[in-house]
């Protein structure tokens, strides 16, 4: 497990698992995820210490452990196909976040209203409460220079789960 120093949560997530996937930690049992041809996600950072070593077990189910006379008991986007992939058929990573960090942001622009709008989401994965501001600042991809009217800060309450919206106009 790497070590960033700092407070983290440690996640293996699965770029899309078909049927279920139990994922073990040294034999300890983490979490059982079903699904179809979606990504699944692990967090592991209660079964783990950075800068030590783990042995990671993962026991994947197909399609047939979930048919019950000749009927799939779990969501079957494709059970026409035999050929359908089974099992983890995606990437997997490890990946290590910040305890209190941006967990998804979306930005939607528009050009006939001269706008640009913006949600982001901020997750705390501490047991205490924490306060932050959040900031940003538009920029060109390429460098170029180019006037851009300012986001304002926002200090949100002290929170465990944080949604924020908002809106710039341009002139």
């Amino acid at each position: 497990m790497p070590n960033t120093g700092q407070p983290e949560i440690t996640k293996i997530e699965f770029g899309a698992v078909n049927y279920q996937a139990a994922l073990y930690i040294n034999g300890v049992p983490v979490g059982t995820n079903t699904t179809s041809f979606t990504p699944s996600s692990f967090d592991i950072t209660p079964f783990v210490t950075p800068g030590q070593s783990y042995t990671m077990r993962v026991h994947v189910k197909g399609r047939r452990a979930f048919m019950v006379n000749g009927k799939s008991i779990v969501p079957n986007a494709a059970g026409w196909s035999p050929n359908t992939p089974q099992g983890i058929f995606r990437s997997a990573q490890l990946t290590v976040y910040p305890q209190v960090g941006i967990s998804d942001v979306f930005v939607q622009p528009s050009v006939a209203k001269g706008s640009l709008s913006y949600e982001v989401w901020v997750t705390n994965g501490s047991a205490s409460s924490q306060n932050l501001i959040l900031s940003g600042n538009l920029t060109s991809w390429n460098g170029d220079s180019w006037v851009y009217p300012s986001i304002s800060d926002q200090a949100p309450p002290s929170f465990r789960q944080l949604f924020v919206a908002g809106s710039i106009a341009t002139s």
